[in-house]
């Protein structure tokens, strides 16, 4: 067999061929084909479907009315922002609101509260099925607003708490409340105010709240400011508690709700009333987040929160315009920093007695700092001054003059006092009046007998006059006094010529006026010796008789207390006064009660000693010390020739009522008081001059006690040759009761050898 025989014939190994790749298709598109950049892309896009997807059922879900899913402080702003919401201090307002609500409502603060409020929460609450939000117009402005309707909604779902009313009604309020104080005041709880605050309300400038554009800018902020008054500068002059000052906060309240960016400056008489104005006024719009205020669920966009900022400015977190000034902010008359350039300005109550009236040198500082402040005001700017009156020549004085002097009358100016005279009474007295001759003007607060009990006060018909009544009363209305040495000097005669006609025992009284300092330039302390007596005196055509109150003798100056006991108890000895009148001072005990010994050391009689209360008025020396002008006129008030004649005179010269004892010119008051106290109790009245039965009856009594006491005294002149004292009783210790004696010792004696 061949070799090509002998081969095995095996079949041929079949050809390797490629096969076609199995086709991947993802909705339609082939994997295949893919290169792997784009497939990395395409599964990108599937993993962002899916996700997507699955949001979206979580979003759905937690859209949900009784979600219990709360989204994050980002993400409730955004849905609120979404929902219209767009100016941020509203949006964190309306954020917080919303999370104090759901806390006491006791539901979750889920995306629905955030999306529709926290009323269409609680509805849907309660029907069991979604109640969501719909709002006509979001992003219009209603008339006179300058948040959206959106934000303004917001607002009021979130702040209101009393009974429901519809959105337009709350807006209408609003609108009502920007343009009148006497509205605003309602819903402020201020129910004292009366028809009077209505009068102011149209007397001052009223804010036009509809000229005012969203989104205005500090040119057309101005020209609507301009436009709101022909007249800038305003005063109003008031009777005291008449709520004036708290008003004038309110007017300046319904400015700052109506124009965010208003400049508004508040200048009182002190640094501490400037804190408590400040005070009320952050009152109105520092929240409470748990018990809003009605005004606040009126106004809430414009609350703040107590710890925001300084408690003397309020910085309004609705300014748009980034002025360099702070809302509003307080200052004071004694400020040395007068504050910042202002739209309007209150000055209120800027003086008192303290700083702006006692001399011309106060009066005109006042005026000064006054007119330096209203440098400040802007040219579109208005001021308004409330105050009283307190004496000529004071600010409110100087305006109202000033302004009668100027053609153009630039100053509007309204004075109520505390009531009016009806005309048939216009003839009475001020305390002749009774309750039907008058119209009270600030009812219900001041009613006739508050205002009589003012009228009867112990600061007199002057201050009175001038605080309610708001006039102005000249100084020497009743209180400048005006002594000439000529008449004084007219009035003096020597000892002998009152020693002619006054008869035997005719009691003699002591005057004191008592000083507590001993410093070189402190007051005297002073004593007159005085009596009442017949005084003859001769004319050519015949002669005078008359009863008057004679002194005798003037003592005074810088004593401690023994040297005053020294002194009044000398005075005592030489002229044996029967009654001695003395204010009642903080140190008037410890005088009395050392006089009363001293004279006891010195057996000599204490007078009968006649305390008078002290009134801490201003004028309540000048009035009594003017008492004594016309007894020295129609020669009820004498002096006999003494050392002491020259001060005497000099004090009663220079004491005018007005000027304060120890001023520049040396002038001191002691010796008139000293004297006026003497006559206000044992001097002789006038004839014609009507006398308060009530002191009529006491001063008898008085004359009665006092003739007693001086027949006492005669009688022991008589009985002892001298002025008898009787001597003190002693406290002796009670005796011990003897013991009885043994009846024999009477007998036999105790001595002895019989002794017992």
């Amino acid at each position: 067999m061949s070799d090509e025989q002998t081969k095995i014939e095996v079949d041929p190994e079949p050809e390797i061929v490629n096969a076609a790749p199995k086709k991947r298709h993802t909705r339609g598109i082939d994997l295949s084909t893919l290169d792997p950049e784009q497939l990395k892309l395409h599964k990108k896009a599937i993993n962002q479907k899916t996700r997507k997807k699955a949001k979206d059922a979580k979003d759905k879900t937690a859209a949900a009315y009784n979600s219990p899913a709360e989204p994050t402080k980002n993400e409730a702003l955004q849905i609120l922002g979404e929902r219209g919401i767009q100016n941020e201090h509203i949006q964190n307002t309306v954020y917080r609101m919303l999370l104090v609500a759901a806390l006491n409502n006791r539901i979750v603060a889920n995306r629905f509260l955030f999306q529709n409020g926290l009323q269409q929460t609680l509805a849907s609450l309660e029907a069991r099925r979604s109640q969501p939000l719909t709002l006509e117009n979001p992003n219009d402005y209603p008339a006179g607003e300058l948040s959206t309707r959106a934000e303004l909604h917001a607002v009021m779902d979130v702040f209101w708490k009393d009974e429901p009313i519809t959105f337009e009604q709350w807006l209408a309020d609003r609108l009502r409340f920007k343009t009148s104080a006497f509205e605003l005041s309602k819903i402020l709880g201020k129910e004292d105010f009366g028809f009077k605050h209505i009068e102011w309300t149209d007397f001052a400038p009223r804010w036009n709240p509809i000229g005012l554009k969203p989104g205005y800018t500090q040119r057309e902020a101005l020209a609507w400011l301009d436009a709101q008054g022909v007249k800038k500068r305003y005063l109003l002059v008031a009777s005291r508690n008449s709520m004036k000052s708290t008003w004038a906060r309110i007017l300046a309240l319904t400015l700052t709700i109506t124009y965010p960016d208003a400049r508004i400056l508040i200048v009182s008489e002190t640094n501490k009333l400037s804190k408590k104005a400040m005070k009320e006024f952050r009152g109105y719009l520092e929240l409470a987040p748990n018990n809003p205020t009605l005004f606040q669920q009126y106004f809430g966009e414009f609350t703040v929160s107590s710890d925001t900022g300084s408690t003397l400015i309020y910085d309004n977190p609705l300014a748009r315009l980034n002025l360099p000034q702070n809302s509003v902010e307080s200052s004071s008359m004694e400020s040395a920093n007068t504050g910042s350039r202002f739209d309007f300005c209150i000055f209120d109550d800027p003086i008192s007695r303290d700083n702006g009236t006692g001399n011309d040198e106060q009066r005109a500082a006042a005026i000064s700092k006054h007119g330096s402040i209203m440098k400040l005001r802007e040219p579109s700017g208005y001021a308004l001054n409330v105050q009283t009156p307190w004496e000529v020549g004071d600010l409110g004085d100087v305006m109202i003059k000033r302004n009668e002097e100027d053609p153009e009358h630039p100053l509007c100016v309204r004075i109520d006092p505390v009531m009016e005279v009806k005309p048939h009474a216009r003839g009475k007295a001020l305390l002749e009046l009774t309750e039907d001759d008058v119209i009270l003007n600030f009812l219900p607060k001041l009613n006739w007998r508050f205002v009589r009990d003012e009228m009867r006060s112990p600061e007199g018909l002057k201050f009175y006059r001038t605080q309610y009544m708001c006039e102005w009363v000249e100084e020497d209305d009743g209180v400048k006094c005006q002594f000439t040495e000529t008449a004084l000097r007219a009035r003096l005669r020597p000892r002998s010529f009152f020693d002619a006609t006054a008869l035997p025992g005719t009691p003699v009284y002591l005057g004191w006026d008592d000083a507590s300092s001993t410093s070189r330039l402190a007051d005297f302390s002073a004593l007159c010796i005085a009596r009442v007596q017949p005084v003859v005196e001769e004319f050519p055509e015949g002669c005078k008789r008359t009863n008057a109150l004679v002194v005798l003798n003037v003592d005074f100056g810088r004593w401690k207390l023994s040297e005053k006991i020294e002194h009044i108890t000398r005075a005592i000895e030489l002229h044996k006064p029967s009654a001695w009148v003395l204010e009642k001072d903080r140190n008037h005990e410890e005088l009395v009660l050392g006089v009363r010994k001293m004279c006891l050391l010195k057996n000599l009689v204490m007078p009968h000693v006649v305390l008078r209360d002290i009134r801490n008025t201003p004028s309540a020396k000048a009035t009594k010390v003017k008492l004594l002008e016309a007894p020295l006129e129609d020669s009820r008030l004498w002096f006999a020739f003494g050392a002491w004649n020259d001060a005497c005179i000099q004090q009663f010269v220079r004491f005018d009522g007005v000027k304060k004892s120890g001023t520049s010119d040396g002038s001191k008051d002691d010796i008139p008081d000293a004297v006026a106290t003497a006559y206000q109790v044992w001097g002789p009245r006038a004839a014609f001059e009507e006398v308060d039965p009530a002191e009529q009856e006491a001063r008898r009594q008085e004359d009665e006690e006092e003739s007693a006491r001086e027949r006492k005294r005669l009688h022991y002149n008589r009985m002892f040759g001298n002025d008898y004292v009787p001597p003190p009783k002693i406290e002796t210790e009670p005796q011990q009761p003897m013991k009885p004696a043994d009846p024999r010792m009477r007998l036999f004696g105790n001595k002895g050898p019989w002794r017992l």
